[in-house]
């Protein structure tokens, strides 16, 4: 297994690369729609890895927004890396977008997103996808076609700032190490099960009535869906992952790919192919806070498709547990007996809280009371100040509640800078998760205050010596 050690280098981007040519091969398959036919086996193989899929389980909004998963990683890949000129802002977006993903999985093994061989498996599941669909659905290439859409391929993980060492130096390097990594890394990762279950049932997107919804997705596209998906994948992983597949499949698969190249002759070239104008649009939907090839940007609705990336706190702590605010804190406190207890750490300018409710914080039977809920978000957007040591009180908490949080089970928050505005307001975006769901959300208002605030509301001097006081 790739070590930790080798995640760091990771850091460092290929600023001077350009982007991949529009007319490059990799990245017209690229843009081929019949690539998103296919999203979900490759989605399949990441998962199958073990640090993928603990990724996908823990930080991921996969379970609650399977499409919003796929669209942020598609179509800012597609824009930045082959369709941008600023094609620098997608190494440097990739990157930001998955730091601080790391934790232990349910077998007990340490994982980090950086680990060089999962960072690059997920491109390797582009490639595998991409000549999938081309040679099982297409006209087939030629061994020298195959050798460059490789190099496209490989182009692409170096300006996510991949080290060259860590990226299979040619197509037959590349072939070797793939079956390794199937053969010895992938499991029954327990997010494989999630990916099949969502593939099979789509979740009922507005506004689209229930019953039509689930009479075609879940009896006709998404059956459909899972049988080509399953079809597609390597053998050996198809077995280890219990799906089956027969002699009779195999013949039905096959004809299925002469109707889709029948279809796919017929097609006008706008609809077969994503446009350049069509991907940086979605990239902006996607990233609506920022211009065509800046950062990553925001969802506001009540249930984010995108997890906010934080500013720079500038802390002068360092990574790792952060001290109670006060001993009698309800957050965090370690002497108040009703506290909820959160271990509160600072990780690459991000807030995160580990926790467990019960029976003190219960509001109807066997779920937490709203107000501790809203408490929770409030403890973690006060933690954000802490860190940067700016004593601070809340002016505005806005808490979307998205489905109850259970008692007895372990829960997540996170919390970030989203924004500093002047010198004394501080815009912070909290999230609460259970199991990779998202449970609730805040957006708060912090202004800096003085010292002296505390000692006037009885503060003694040494109670927040992070503050001042």
């Amino acid at each position: 297994m790739t070590g930790l050690a080798e995640a760091s280098d990771l850091n460092a981007s290929h600023a001077d690369l350009p982007g991949l040519s529009r007319d490059s091969l990799t990245a017209r398959l690229a843009a081929h729609r019949r690539l998103i036919m296919l999203a979900p086996s490759a989605l399949l193989l990441q998962v199958a890895h073990p640090v993928i899929g603990s990724g996908v389980a823990e930080h991921s909004i996969f379970k609650t927004d399977p499409i919003g998963r796929f669209d942020r990683s598609y179509w800012p890949t597609l824009a930045l890396a082959f369709y941008c000129d600023d094609s620098a802002a997608y190494g440097r977006d990739i990157r930001a977008m998955h730091k601080g993903i790391d934790g232990v999985d349910h077998a007990g093994r340490r994982y980090h997103v950086w680990e060089p061989e999962a960072y690059f498996f997920v491109l390797a599941t582009a490639h595998w996808a991409t000549e999938i669909v081309a040679t099982r659905f297409g006209s087939g290439l030629t061994e020298s076609q195959r050798a460059d859409l490789y190099d496209g391929w490989r182009h692409t993980a170096l300006l996510a700032g991949l080290p060259e060492r860590a990226v299979p130096e040619d197509l037959s390097a590349f072939e070797a190490w793939f079956d390794r990594v199937v053969r010895e890394r992938l499991e029954y990762h327990p997010s494989v099960g999630d990916v099949l279950e969502k593939m099979s049932r789509p979740r009922v997107h507005a506004p689209i009535p229930v019953w039509l919804w689930k009479l075609v997705m879940w009896r006709i596209v998404g059956p459909l869906a899972v049988w080509v998906n399953t079809g597609v994948l390597p053998p050996i992983l198809r077995e280890r992952l219990g799906l089956e597949w027969t002699a009779r499949d195999e013949r039905w698969l096959r004809r299925y790919a002469v109707v889709i190249r029948g279809v796919d002759r017929v097609l006008p070239g706008p609809v077969r192919t994503i446009t350049r104008v069509v991907a940086l649009w979605r990239k902006d939907q996607i990233m609506n806070k920022h211009s065509t090839c800046g950062g990553v940007g925001v969802s506001n609705t009540a249930e984010s498709s995108i997890v906010r990336l934080p500013n720079p706190l500038n802390s002068p702590m360092p990574d790792g547990p952060l001290p109670p605010h006060v001993d009698g804190c309800f957050g965090c406190g370690p002497r108040n007996p009703a506290a909820v207890g959160i271990a509160l750490n600072l990780e690459n300018d991000r807030i995160i809280g580990h926790f467990t409710l019960d029976e003190r914080h219960q509001g109807a039977p066997g779920v937490a009371h709203g107000g501790v809920i809203a408490a929770v978000l409030d403890e973690a957007s006060g933690t954000v100040p802490t860190a940067m040591c700016v004593p601070a009180v809340t002016a505005k908490l806005e808490v979307n509640y998205v489905r109850p949080a259970p008692l007895h089970r372990p829960m997540i928050v996170t919390a970030i800078l989203d924004r500093r505005e002047g010198e004394r307001k501080l815009h912070i975006h909290a999230r609460l998760e259970h199991g990779g769901e998202l449970v609730a959300e805040g957006n708060a208002l912090f202004i800096a205050v003085s010292p002296d605030h505390f000692f006037a509301q009885g503060a003694e001097e040494g109670d927040i010596p992070f503050f001042g006081v």
